[in-house]
């Protein structure tokens, strides 16, 4: 299910077993502390597991969520055991809740605190971010979405879309990309939807999946074919004209 090696030599640390013969998928392995023990969160093909950072072992796994076509956002950590799952195809959200052991009981489990619809929220493709306390995301149909750690939505992007979501949020501010190559810039507070700024910056785009990077105030951001920095250090805002390739 996953391996641990070392950064300097390669050597295999250990090896967590996959006895569930989980298949793996296109979400990344998250670290979390829950009760002062590190572990590292993934899904697979069949479920939730938790490995303990120091050795691999399989602390606990459920079969609550799990994606019907591909699991692609990694898990949200909202803090004191909660963690925000989502994705796309139908799958909505979930936020479950892992209990360490305690006197009476020797293992962790695993509850269910709340299922979203995909009406609600749902991220196909980037993982939400959690950021001062509130969680931004993309929800079916394109909608950017704020939600806070309890799962209620505070507001959407209505009429504003932006596809599958590769954004980033910086200084307050969300970086958000659409799929025909739209940046747009709003603010990352949970009163109300605020949209700053936008512009095109990729002309006749294809599938801008990737992920943005910020570096002293210059966007990167990327289609299928190409790579533009765009200067944002103006207070932030995007205008026509800016990118370079």
């Amino acid at each position: 299910l996953m391996t641990a090696l070392d950064a300097g030599t390669g050597k295999v640390g250990w090896e967590t077993p996959n006895g569930w013969g989980w298949a793996m998928t296109h979400s990344w392995v998250m670290p979390v502390t829950v009760d002062g023990r590190r572990m590292y969160v993934y899904c697979g093909s069949g479920g939730v597991a938790g490995v303990e950072a120091a050795t691999g072992a399989v602390l606990w796994e459920t079969d609550a969520w799990k994606v019907s076509i591909a699991t692609v956002p990694s898990p949200v950590d909202l803090g004191e055991g909660r963690l925000l799952l989502s994705g796309g195809y139908g799958a909505g959200a979930m936020i479950v809740k892992l209990h360490p052991p305690t006197a009476s009981k020797s293992e962790w489990k695993v509850s269910v605190e709340r299922k979203l619809t995909p009406e609600q929220f749902g991220a196909e493709q980037h993982t939400p971010i959690l950021s001062d306390g509130f969680v931004y995301g993309v929800r079916a149909g394109g909608q950017m979405v704020c939600l806070d750690r309890a799962g209620n939505v505070k507001w959407s992007s209505g009429s504003v879309r932006f596809g599958l979501g590769a954004f980033l949020i910086a200084a307050g501010r969300i970086y958000a990309i659409n799929d025909t190559g739209t940046l747009g810039v709003m603010d990352a507070k949970p009163d109300a939807f605020k949209l700053l700024s936008k512009a095109k910056v990729i002309p006749e785009a294809q599938e801008c999946w990737g992920p943005p990077a910020l570096a002293d105030g210059r966007l990167i951001v990327r289609d299928l074919t190409r790579l533009i920095c765009v200067d944002v250090r103006d207070n932030g805002s995007v205008a026509q004209g800016g990118p370079h390739d």
